[in-house]
């Protein structure tokens, strides 16, 4: 699959302006919960206030985000003026006939060509692979799972790779429910294998030929809802001050940072 030729984005253009997502995922798929005009509304503002700084500060042109869930980004980026393509096994097999950027795969086997892309990124992704959070449940070889997602991200990727997922070492994550079904938090051990840190996702970049590039701020990644919700104002503030961490190398490393946002090169 190849894109056109790189052409500048034109990032002037207000998220208001953006064309709309039409409903793309399977409607049973986690992803329907983000088809609201609340959720999209909240997508919007990641757009502006997170993404957008990072493509434009790595320079990244034709990007795919891997996971893409509803594809507002891609499809956003897309009217931007930037080469997006995403992909994501809960999108409708039918949609790649009229988006042919788009592809109802998972990440361990993409369809794309080695190194096609400046960046290929993944948010709250590789937490899933080989786990099922609802059931509690991990597959046996659930780090090869692991191995070989990693790998396709950085086989189709020519620079780069960004990562955001919740922190190992942090004693909470956001894959719980409560009784009304509405998305909370749940406490875990540091040495359960739901989730990952900063040295397991080194771990699975190095072979690669991709190292540690930086730890990224989480300013713009979060509106905190959940957080305002279940413990308040206070809650936010915490979690705020903690999120500003996400930044700072051994902070991120630690048990303080709730949070890790990564960005790997390509170093071969």
């Amino acid at each position: 699959m190849r894109g056109s030729e790189h052409h500048r984005p034109d990032t002037d253009r207000s998220a208001d302006a953006r064309v709309a997502v039409p409903r793309l995922s399977q409607d049973d798929s986690h992803w329907s919960f983000y088809a609201s005009d609340h959720e999209l509304a909240k997508s919007k503002r990641k757009l502006d206030q997170f993404l957008l700084p990072l493509l434009e500060r790595l320079d990244a042109h034709r990007v795919l985000e891997v996971g893409c869930g509803s594809a507002a980004f891609p499809i956003w980026l897309r009217d931007l003026g930037y080469e997006a393509f995403g992909v994501d096994p809960a999108l409708r097999p039918v949609i790649t006939d009229q988006y042919s950027y788009l592809a109802s795969t998972d990440g361990g086997h993409l369809p794309h060509e080695d190194r096609l892309f400046d960046l290929v990124y993944s948010l709250e992704v590789i937490e899933h692979v080989g786990a099922r959070f609802r059931a509690r449940e991990l597959a046996s070889d659930v780090r090869q799972q692991r191995a070989e997602f990693v790998a396709e991200l950085c086989r189709v990727s020519a620079r780069y790779v960004f990562i955001a997922t919740p922190n190992r070492l942090f004693p909470a994550d956001e894959h719980a429910q409560d009784r009304r079904g509405r998305h909370g938090f749940r406490l875990h051990s540091p040495f359960e294998g739901f989730t990952v840190s900063a040295s397991d996702l080194e771990a699975l970049f190095a072979p690669n030929g991709f190292k540690l590039a930086s730890f990224e701020s989480a300013e713009g990644y979060y509106a905190l809802e959940r957080v305002r919700r279940v413990f308040g104002r206070p809650g936010e503030m915490v979690s705020r001050t903690l999120l500003n961490m996400s930044s700072v190398p051994w902070l991120a490393k630690s048990p303080l940072s709730p949070h890790l946002f990564v960005l790997f090169e390509r170093d071969q």
